[in-house]
Protein backbone atom coordinates (compact mmCIF):
# COMPACT_ATOMS: atom_id res chain seq x y z
CA UNK A 1 0.00 0.00 0.00
CA UNK A 2 2.68 2.39 1.02
CA UNK A 3 4.41 1.70 -2.19
CA UNK A 4 1.26 2.74 -4.60
CA UNK A 5 1.13 5.95 -2.51
CA UNK A 6 4.66 6.77 -3.29
CA UNK A 7 4.33 6.07 -6.73
CA UNK A 8 1.27 7.97 -6.88
CA UNK A 9 3.00 11.08 -5.52
CA UNK A 10 5.96 10.43 -7.65
CA UNK A 11 3.87 10.60 -10.86
CA UNK A 12 1.72 14.10 -9.51
CA UNK A 13 5.18 15.77 -8.91
CA UNK A 14 6.76 14.16 -12.45
CA UNK A 15 3.11 15.31 -14.04
CA UNK A 16 3.32 18.71 -12.77
CA UNK A 17 7.22 19.34 -13.11
CA UNK A 18 6.48 18.26 -16.57
CA UNK A 19 3.58 20.76 -16.94
CA UNK A 20 5.73 23.97 -15.19
CA UNK A 21 8.73 23.24 -17.69
CA UNK A 22 6.46 23.25 -20.32
CA UNK A 23 5.08 26.99 -18.89
CA UNK A 24 1.87 24.94 -18.43
CA UNK A 25 -0.28 26.24 -14.74
CA UNK A 26 -1.82 23.90 -13.40
CA UNK A 27 -5.62 25.73 -13.01
CA UNK A 28 -7.91 26.33 -10.40
CA UNK A 29 -11.66 25.99 -9.41
CA UNK A 30 -12.21 29.09 -11.91
CA UNK A 31 -10.06 29.24 -14.35
CA UNK A 32 -8.63 26.01 -16.16
CA UNK A 33 -5.24 24.61 -17.02
CA UNK A 34 -3.36 27.25 -19.21
CA UNK A 35 -0.71 26.29 -21.42
CA UNK A 36 1.65 28.98 -24.13
CA UNK A 37 0.21 29.84 -27.35
CA UNK A 38 2.99 30.30 -29.42
CA UNK A 39 1.98 32.26 -32.82
CA UNK A 40 4.27 33.58 -35.92
CA UNK A 41 4.36 37.27 -36.25
CA UNK A 42 0.88 38.46 -36.98
CA UNK A 43 0.20 39.79 -40.77
CA UNK A 44 -3.29 40.84 -40.89
CA UNK A 45 -6.31 41.19 -38.93
CA UNK A 46 -9.77 41.31 -40.40
CA UNK A 47 -12.71 41.01 -38.12
CA UNK A 48 -16.13 40.16 -40.00
CA UNK A 49 -18.85 39.73 -36.64
CA UNK A 50 -18.71 42.27 -34.21
CA UNK A 51 -20.79 42.64 -31.24
CA UNK A 52 -22.29 39.66 -32.67
CA UNK A 53 -24.89 37.74 -30.23
CA UNK A 54 -24.99 33.64 -30.01
CA UNK A 55 -27.93 32.20 -31.52
CA UNK A 56 -28.24 30.14 -28.49
CA UNK A 57 -28.62 33.46 -26.62
CA UNK A 58 -32.60 33.72 -26.70
CA UNK A 59 -33.15 36.78 -24.30
CA UNK A 60 -34.10 39.70 -26.29
CA UNK A 61 -33.02 41.80 -23.22
CA UNK A 62 -29.32 40.79 -23.92
CA UNK A 63 -27.54 43.01 -26.10
CA UNK A 64 -24.08 42.90 -27.24
CA UNK A 65 -23.57 46.27 -28.45
CA UNK A 66 -21.05 47.49 -25.76
CA UNK A 67 -18.50 44.49 -26.91
CA UNK A 68 -17.12 45.67 -30.18
CA UNK A 69 -13.24 44.86 -31.02
CA UNK A 70 -10.70 46.50 -32.85
CA UNK A 71 -7.94 45.06 -34.77
CA UNK A 72 -5.43 46.29 -31.90
CA UNK A 73 -7.74 44.82 -29.31
CA UNK A 74 -7.41 40.80 -31.21
CA UNK A 75 -3.50 41.33 -31.62
CA UNK A 76 -3.36 41.75 -27.91
CA UNK A 77 -5.79 39.35 -27.05
CA UNK A 78 -3.80 36.63 -29.18
CA UNK A 79 -0.20 37.90 -27.74
CA UNK A 80 -1.59 37.11 -24.38
CA UNK A 81 -4.00 34.45 -24.35
CA UNK A 82 -3.05 30.89 -23.48
CA UNK A 83 -4.44 27.48 -24.63
CA UNK A 84 -6.85 25.32 -22.89
CA UNK A 85 -9.33 22.10 -23.49
CA UNK A 86 -12.90 22.72 -24.10
CA UNK A 87 -13.33 20.05 -21.44
CA UNK A 88 -11.72 22.32 -18.98
CA UNK A 89 -12.84 25.66 -20.42
CA UNK A 90 -16.84 24.28 -20.03
CA UNK A 91 -16.61 23.23 -16.32
CA UNK A 92 -14.36 26.53 -14.81
CA UNK A 93 -14.98 29.54 -17.26
CA UNK A 94 -18.24 31.68 -17.48
CA UNK A 95 -20.46 31.56 -21.13
CA UNK A 96 -20.73 34.83 -22.80
CA UNK A 97 -23.31 35.33 -25.86
CA UNK A 98 -21.50 38.19 -26.93
CA UNK A 99 -18.18 37.51 -29.44
CA UNK A 100 -16.14 39.14 -32.13
CA UNK A 101 -14.75 37.01 -34.67
CA UNK A 102 -12.90 36.95 -38.22
CA UNK A 103 -9.62 36.05 -39.49
CA UNK A 104 -6.04 35.99 -39.37
CA UNK A 105 -2.62 35.69 -41.21
CA UNK A 106 0.81 35.14 -40.24
CA UNK A 107 4.07 36.02 -41.15
CA UNK A 108 4.48 32.25 -42.44
CA UNK A 109 1.55 32.48 -44.71
CA UNK A 110 -0.53 30.22 -42.63
CA UNK A 111 -4.45 31.58 -41.52
CA UNK A 112 -7.01 30.95 -39.51
CA UNK A 113 -10.33 32.03 -38.21
CA UNK A 114 -10.64 33.45 -34.31
CA UNK A 115 -13.13 33.98 -32.26
CA UNK A 116 -13.50 35.90 -28.72
CA UNK A 117 -16.19 36.27 -26.50
CA UNK A 118 -16.80 38.88 -23.98
CA UNK A 119 -15.40 37.23 -20.95
CA UNK A 120 -12.58 36.24 -21.80
CA UNK A 121 -12.38 33.13 -23.70
CA UNK A 122 -12.12 31.97 -27.68
CA UNK A 123 -10.87 29.86 -30.27
CA UNK A 124 -8.18 29.86 -33.12
CA UNK A 125 -8.38 27.51 -36.30
CA UNK A 126 -5.70 27.10 -38.37
CA UNK A 127 -6.46 25.77 -42.06
CA UNK A 128 -8.58 22.75 -41.75
CA UNK A 129 -7.44 21.93 -38.10
CA UNK A 130 -9.41 21.63 -35.26
CA UNK A 131 -10.24 24.86 -33.32
CA UNK A 132 -7.65 25.41 -30.56
CA UNK A 133 -9.76 27.23 -26.95
CA UNK A 134 -8.17 29.72 -25.88
CA UNK A 135 -8.33 32.17 -22.66
CA UNK A 136 -6.71 35.26 -21.78
CA UNK A 137 -6.50 35.80 -17.70
CA UNK A 138 -4.48 38.76 -18.80
CA UNK A 139 -6.90 40.82 -20.96
CA UNK A 140 -8.40 42.94 -18.13
CA UNK A 141 -9.16 45.82 -20.75
CA UNK A 142 -11.94 46.96 -22.28
CA UNK A 143 -14.11 45.75 -23.98
CA UNK A 144 -13.10 41.82 -22.06
CA UNK A 145 -15.86 41.95 -18.80
CA UNK A 146 -13.99 39.82 -16.14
Amino acid sequence: MMIRVAVSMLLCVAASTAQADAGCTAGTEFEPPLCPLVLPAIRQIAITENAAKSAAEKDPAIRCDGFRLREAHVRRYLARAKTTTARAAHFTLDWSPCYAAGDVTFSDGRSGRWRIDQFRSGTLTLGDGEPVVLFCARCRFRPFAW
